[in-house]
């Protein structure tokens, strides 16, 4: 239609139409008015040359996007060639390379052609038509918007795609700031991830920002008023800084910015579904600047897309450890039933083989001391017997949740000679000492007496396993602002850095040497982590191999202790 207009235009447009100066007016081109108001407000640029290649006519928005004033765009006097030639003066969009003559060869051979042009952040589609007069009509439309919508979502596929194929997270994040940065042209993109501690950011893709930038901000803490992206973390809301050099929040940092040339910064938090910081996408620039609403909404997408990358890589690496840790747990639970079938059989072993020698009388009279030898072996199996099954019962009963504490109000005197009456004898006869102290401030604990008196006998049981002869096992009991702390301690063997990051874990033994692993079940720690966590207390192991072990626990202290 377009074209129809202008064929009709130029085809009315005869040398008697000129005006006193010699220039072609509108009202020569395009003789309805209606028609000529309605071009004139067009959000589209419009220009149309005659055969000749002088301008004959270009409404306001052909001016404003191609950067041109009404002086150069007089009509009958500039020309295609030296509106061109404006470029460097008057920022034009592009440079024509090629003459009006040139131009017009090449639109007949194409019949049409369009091209991209770049202005600033602007983005324009430029296209181009030969008259039947033998003249060129030119339409510009700014097209930014659509423009970056399409560049998103190519760069939102190309990051899913990537996300989808395995490529790392830091693979990611660099390619989504190269999208940035191909965007918008003078931005430099970074991407800070969130540490395990929630409180600090840590450098995760900034691909064109200086090395000792990046270096500098590397755990930098989040907090109010600390930087741009300091500031986004911990607010969880964008923050605008137009001026690093005067903004309050760069009061500090300022000069490391300013160092690497950054003048302005726009940073956005990125948020996890679950509402919590993963970390910062921020847009630094090299000028002081102001964002436009498209960058605004841009930053705020980006962020977004960024939330969904590394997310997916926190639950992958979840998952995997989450199937690490079930493997280590099936490979723990089938060591210990090979160990458990072994341990089940000695004593049973010994009971019957005991116990038959007992019933056949076959030493003789029963009164013989080697009987009684017999009855104490029989004994003593039985209750390493009993204590195996005890463990594997406790276990259950607590991971099944249907262990109920009953606290109430407990001697810590009490207690602890109560259970140390259980290792006197084998303690003294390996030459131990067992002892105990208790600060003068601490007299009761408040807690379930049955799994206090198991934590304590356990950790107790263990040190003496694992103590040399003439070895020392001490018990101190004492209290800080907000708990009561038990500590046991021994100048034993010790335990392995590997095998102390596992050992409250289920099945988990302190040591591979048989004839130590048949000693115990490997529950036992297990249980005072379970037992005790269930009293809100902590459990805390520090070891040094050939040094000795310390194990710590904590009971918050209630007002009724």
């Amino acid at each position: 239609m377009m074209d129809d207009i202008v064929g009709k235009a130029s085809s009315e447009t005869v040398a008697g139409n000129r005006s006193e100066d010699g220039a072609f007016g509108p009202n020569d081109l395009i003789g309805d008015v209606r028609l000529r108001e309605a071009i004139a407000f067009m959000r589209d640029g419009i220009a149309v040359y005659g055969p000749s290649g002088h301008l004959e006519y270009c409404n306001g928005s052909f001016r404003q996007f191609q950067g041109y004033s009404e002086a150069d765009t007089k009509f009958g006097v500039a020309t295609y060639d030296s509106l061109g030639r404006l470029d460097a003066a008057n920022a034009v969009i592009e440079h024509k390379l090629l003459s009006f003559d040139e131009r017009l060869e090449q639109l007949r051979q194409d019949g049409t052609n369009s091209v991209l042009q770049y202005h600033g952040d602007r983005v324009y589609e430029r296209r181009q038509s030969a008259t039947p007069s033998g003249g060129m009509i030119n339409l510009i439309t700014d097209i930014t918007k659509h423009y970056r919508l399409e560049i998103i979502q190519k760069g939102r596929n190309t990051i899913l795609e990537m996300v989808a194929k395995g490529h790392t997270l830091q693979e990611v994040l660099t390619e989504l700031v190269n999208n940035c940065e191909a965007l918008f042209p003078g931005m430099l993109g970074s991407v800070l991830l969130m540490d395990e501690t929630g409180t600090r950011l840590l450098a995760g893709a900034a691909p064109s920002l200086p090395q000792s930038y990046i270096e500098a901000i590397h755990g930098v803490e989040i907090g109010d008023n600390i930087g741009s992206c300091g500031t986004a973390a911990y607010r969880k809301e964008t923050i605008i800084v137009s001026d690093i050099a005067t903004h309050p929040y760069w009061a500090e940092i300022s000069e490391l910015a300013m160092d690497a040339g950054l003048k302005a910064c726009w940073s956005q938090p990125i948020i996890a579904s679950d509402v919590h910081v993963l970390g910062t996408f921020a847009m630094y620039y090299q000028e002081i600047r102001s964002p436009s609403d498209a960058e605004l909404a841009f930053i705020k997408e980006t962020a977004n897309l960024a939330s969904i990358a590394i997310e997916f890589y926190q639950k992958e690496t979840a998952l995997r450890a989450a199937v690490n840790n079930a493997e280590q747990a099936s490979k723990a639970k089938s060591e210990f039933l090979a160990m458990m079938s072994h341990e089940l059989r000695t004593p049973l072993n010994a009971i019957l083989g005991f116990s038959d020698m007992l019933r056949g009388a076959h030493l003789g009279d029963l009164d013989s001391q080697s009987y009684q030898d017999y009855a104490s072996d029989i004994h003593r199996s039985g209750r390493h017997l009993l204590g195996l099954i005890d463990d594997v019962l406790d276990i259950s009963a607590i991971e099944a949740g249907k262990r109920v504490l009953h606290k109430e109000k407990i001697d810590v005197k009490e207690l602890l000679d109560d259970c140390f009456r259980s290792f006197l004898p084998q303690a003294a006869e390996n030459g131990i000492d067992l002892n105990y102290e208790i600060a003068t401030d601490v007299q009761s604990i408040y807690a379930d007496e049955r799994s206090v008196k198991q934590i304590v006998l356990n950790l107790i049981s263990n040190a003496i396993k694992f103590t040399r002869d003439d070895g020392k096992i001490t018990v101190l009991v004492e209290k800080s602002e907000t708990h009561v702390v038990i500590e046991v301690r021994d100048n034993g063997i010790g335990i392995l850095p590997e095998t102390l990051l596992h050992i409250t874990e289920p099945f988990t033994q302190g040591h591979t040497n048989p004839l130590l692993t048949q000693q115990g079940s490997g529950l036992g720690l297990s249980i005072v982590k379970q037992l005790v966590t269930a009293h809100d207390g902590t459990v805390q192991l520090q070891s040094e191999v050939d040094a000795g072990t310390t194990a710590t626990v904590t009971f918050p202290i209630d007002l009724r202790d």
